[in-house]
């Protein structure tokens, strides 16, 4: 089985994803795998992206995938390239009902390839074929992603360090995140928080644009500075290679999103076999409990802010979660003074993702759906 892999080089959550799949394939020794290479995301190009791993896409990349068994293109349904001379087959994901044109797009094709039962949910509520659909979670190398990373040796770190990691939109939910530390820990010293986060691109420009967006946040906190825990930032990228080494320098990973198709940093952290909060809602659930994870209580859903329809028009109108802030707030303290509780839940977080998400049994899984295509 010969499979051509259609999808962008640079440090997003989708391309990201869509590398580690290639990887896992190429390592089957159940099928041949190709891949076609575009670079969609211009404002962060290549950086964060390990001269090695270019060099791997590069050495099976090819132009010409007409011979190709299936090909996959992993991408919003937007940038979707459509065939009339094989199967259209689709990676996706969605955090609420898309639009109507993504919907017509993703009925002409064949196969849509999405990372959760709730991004399928998602798909169907909005008009899309459910029987075109099937669930393929994302996937993580067990030798790059396990609690045997050695950390780096990062400066400034207190007795606990919190996590938080992705872009910096109100999606990801990191202004109601440095809000609720503050309070959580208020003249606490030996309690950090991370941000390791950009918008709109790795400049230094855009680092000081949002550099100044938190510090208003901290300074309209009502927490006199003295009495405020820890609040660090981090804005430049970091090679992939790297990524396991950083987040295992921290103690616990924090995500009060208001959706995600999938959440590959959480994820990923739980690989570590760290502790991980996240919201009670969405496609982290895929491999979220209450048993290997903290999961945030949520208030029913509300309008998409501005803001956020302004950065994607995609979600103007829609509904996402609300957070409950007790329970982010609550769920931050129980990890830091309850640690033997924090880690108990982090080696069942590790061992619950290698039995479900490794790159081996995912794989196995993508396999399997394209030869039932065959049979």
């Amino acid at each position: 089985m010969n499979i051509g892999w259609i999808s962008a080089i640079d440090p997003s959550g989708y391309s990201s994803c869509a590398r580690s799949y290639i990887k896992a394939l190429y390592k089957n020794k159940n099928c041949k795998v190709n891949s076609i290479i575009t670079n969609v995301a211009l404002n962060i190009n290549l950086e964060g992206i390990d001269k090695k791993e270019i060099d791997f896409l590069s050495s099976i990349a090819i132009k010409d995938f007409s011979k190709v068994d299936f090909l996959v293109n992993h991408c919003v349904p937007d940038r979707m390239m459509l065939s009339f001379k094989r199967k259209n087959i689709l990676y996706t994901v969605c955090e609420m009902e898309i639009p109507e044109r993504w919907v017509n797009i993703c009925n002409s094709c064949d196969i849509i390839m999405t990372a959760s039962e709730f991004s399928k949910r998602q798909f169907v509520n909005s008009g899309v074929k459910e029987n075109i659909i099937h669930i393929i979670p994302h996937c993580h190398d067990e030798e790059i992603w396990n609690p045997k990373v050695k950390s780096l040796n990062i400066k400034n770190k207190t007795d606990f360090n919190f996590l938080f990691i992705g872009d910096y939109t109100p999606r990801k939910g990191g202004d109601l995140l440095i809000k609720s530390f503050i309070k959580a820990f208020e003249g606490n010293k030996n309690v950090s928080l991370t941000l390791k986060s950009y918008f709109n691109s790795f400049s230094v420009k855009h680092q000081k644009e949002l550099i100044d967006r938190i510090l208003t946040i901290i300074n309209n906190s009502g927490v006199s500075e003295s009495k405020r825990p820890k609040i660090f930032f981090y804005g430049n990228p970091i090679d992939e290679c790297l990524m396991p080494r950083f987040m295992n320098s921290f103690d616990c990973l924090v995500s009060p999103h208001h959706g995600e198709g999938f959440g590959l940093a959480m994820s990923q952290m739980m690989f570590l076999g760290k502790p991980t909060i996240s919201t009670n809602y969405s496609g982290n659930l895929q491999f979220m409990t209450e048993e290997n994870s903290y999961l945030i209580d949520t208030c029913g859903l509300e309008t998409v802010d501005d803001e956020m329809a302004k950065i994607n028009p995609n979600f103007e109108g829609k509904k996402w979660i609300k957070i409950n802030e007790e329970s982010l707030i609550e769920c931050m303290r129980n990890v830091v003074y309850n640690q033997g509780e924090a880690l108990e839940k982090g080696e069942k977080a590790f061992d619950d993702m290698k039995k479900r998400f490794s790159s081996k049994v995912v794989s196995n899984q993508i396999i399997k759906l394209f030869n039932n295509e065959h049979s």
